[in-house]
């Protein structure tokens, strides 16, 4: 997952400025963190059934 992040966001970088390459990190980061926070919760859900 977290080597897929990095090529992505290597490919922008060479497409894109700079900016756009530390805006393309942080997106990536977010999703992650997103996707974590709700496999997380579905976890919870599943465990106080």
């Amino acid at each position: 997952m977290t080597k897929y992040m990095i090529d992505t966001a290597m490919v922008l970088k060479e497409k894109a400025g700079f900016g756009k390459y530390v805006q393309a990190i942080a997106t990536a980061v977010n999703s992650f963190r997103q996707s974590m926070d709700q496999y997380g919760e579905a976890i919870i859900k599943v465990k106080s059934r």
